[in-house]
């Protein structure tokens, strides 16, 4: 169906189907954009709680990434995106 909006695929892999299972055994509708939207306002109340440090280092990032200055390596962005931040 033609769309202006941005499309998303979802695999369902072992931890998402996990993840998705109590709610399918309680007979939920289970619509994965209601669930993104509830996960994005989780992540966003997990990313106020998190250490200034860590904060500070994560839009220090992003700055260096939109201004295509991020001077890493595709091995080590894909390592923290797998891996999160240690």
């Amino acid at each position: 169906m033609p769309t202006r909006h941005k499309r998303h695929s979802v695999t369902e892999t072992p931890d998402v189907a996990r993840a998705l299972e109590p709610l399918r055994r309680r007979g939920a509708d289970v619509k994965l954009s209601e669930l993104i939207v509830l996960g994005a306002g989780e992540k966003l109340r997990q990313l106020d709680h998190e250490d200034p440090e860590a904060q500070q280092a994560r839009r220090r990032l992003a700055e260096r990434v939109l201004a295509r200055r991020s001077g890493g390596s595709p091995e080590i962005a894909d390592r923290v995106r797998r891996e999160g931040w240690t």
